[in-house]
């Protein structure tokens, strides 16, 4: 799968990372699997919440003034993921039109049916479990060993492989917008090491379309 090279040069994996791996790997060969989908795929319903969120992000980014001279770190280290986010804002809006601009296609993907009785693409579902196992740092080698884990039990369709570049940054987007209104009470009083995960997210957003 030459996506690899979106993201970071391959580094070799950590056993406690490998085994989180495994172990998410393993719980997908439990999902219902809906392989020629017939019905109309809810995954826009996620897009357009993602995009909602993203506004409110924006909103409350554009509420936030210029530091100045302060020497309280948590207020230093807020206002760093404030620029990082602010820089990678058109990164954000890319990885919504990363999965909304083809909605056939995504449509046509196999599905993971949940116990709800609610359909997703398979390599969303996937995407989503990777980047909950390696806690949104992953690697390429990360990303290549979890696939090969994936493929023991069934393998993945072309057009699933081809997906998860796409997958990966919205998965990533999502994790960067989750929490907007304590976004906001971080603004009124942030406190060391609430915020840098968002930040850290959108870095990772950034590296996967080849920005340094």
């Amino acid at each position: 799968m030459t996506d690899y090279a979106i993201l970071d040069p391959e580094q070799p994996v950590a056993d406690s990372v490998r085994e989180q791996l495994q172990s998410a790997a393993r719980y997908a060969q439990s999902w219902h699997i809906v392989h020629r989908p017939t019905t109309a795929s809810r995954f826009q319903i996620r897009v357009r919440a993602a995009i909602h969120a993203l506004k409110d992000l924006e909103g409350e980014l554009a509420l936030v003034h210029s530091p100045g001279e302060s020497e309280d770190p948590s207020r230093v280290e807020f206002h760093a993921a404030v620029y990082d986010l602010h820089a990678n804002t058109w990164l954000m809006r890319s990885a919504i039109s990363g999965v909304s601009d083809n909605p056939k296609g995504i449509t046509e993907l196999p599905r993971v049916l949940s116990p709800q009785k609610v359909e997703e693409p398979r390599a969303a579902a996937a995407t989503e479990s990777f980047l909950e196992a390696v806690k949104g740092e992953f690697t390429a080698g990360a990303f290549r060993s979890f696939v090969d884990e994936l493929q023991v039990h069934e393998a993945l369709t072309a057009a699933e492989l081809w997906s998860f570049p796409a997958f990966l940054k919205f998965v990533l987007l999502e994790m960067v917008v989750a929490r907007p209104s304590h976004f906001c009470a971080l603004r009124a009083r942030p406190r060391p090491g609430e915020f840098p995960f968002a930040s850290r997210a959108s870095a990772r957003l950034a590296k996967s379309n080849g920005r340094n």
